[in-house]
């Protein structure tokens, strides 16, 4: 197993207790308290330190990758810059370069809840963007570059839009353990986000709960 974002080892050793066992060959991680844990935990596993600057290829075979990638960017806690290049949370695509290389067998990856509804932009998404937002709007759908979707009221409103003539928010209705996909709207234009579910026609507008904002 080679560990990423290493910090103390905690995410490691979860995926050895789950596994029965399983050999850390190499950790990284750039921090110096950190270092020393992981000295001192695995003393012939070498730190590979900056994720940015690891020769992936020179690694050879690898069965596991596991990491705990950085989360600032996208926790509810934070300004959500996303999942985006130059972000911390950005990250992720120097793991997922390493993943492409090495084709771990298994990788595991750890990151707050907020990860699911932060922006989100890849490289891929940026060519393929005027297409996409033509296709969007023909359909009726949110065409937002990052869609304002509130869930589970860890997003509090924006004070500054309550006194601007903008469309009503948009609040998740509720079906047993959380919201349905089909439900989600964007509380900056107030239309659908998702088109289908599994396949399904997603439901009328009628089924969701649109309440306007106070004034």
């Amino acid at each position: 197993m080679i560990s990423l974002f290493s910090g103390y080892g905690g995410l490691d050793l979860a995926v050895q207790r789950a596994l029965g066992g399983a050999r850390v060959v190499a950790v990284s991680d750039i921090d110096m308290g950190p270092n020393a844990v992981l000295a001192h935990r695995y003393p012939g596993a070498p730190n590979l330190k900056d994720i940015t600057r690891i020769d992936w290829h020179a690694l050879g075979h690898v069965d596991i990758m596991a990491g705990g990638f950085c989360c600032q960017s996208v926790s509810t806690a934070g300004r959500r810059a996303g999942l985006k290049r130059g972000t911390r949370t950005g990250l992720w695509f120097n793991y997922a370069e390493g993943i492409r290389i090495c084709r771990p067998g298994l990788v595991v990856a750890e990151n707050v809840g907020g990860l699911l509804s932060a922006p989100s932009v890849c490289d891929e998404d940026d060519r393929r963007w005027p297409r996409r937002a033509g296709l969007l709007e023909k359909a009726g759908l949110c065409r937002c570059r990052t869609p304002d979707i509130h869930v589970d009221g860890f997003t509090p409103p924006d004070q500054s839009r309550e006194a601007a003539d903008t469309p009503a928010a948009a609040y998740l209705k509720y079906d047993g353990d959380g919201p349905d996909p089909a439900d989600l709207t964007c509380a900056a234009c107030g239309l659908h986000v998702y088109q289908t579910v599994d396949g399904r026609p997603w439901p009328t507008p009628r089924s969701c709960s649109m309440t306007p904002r106070a004034r």
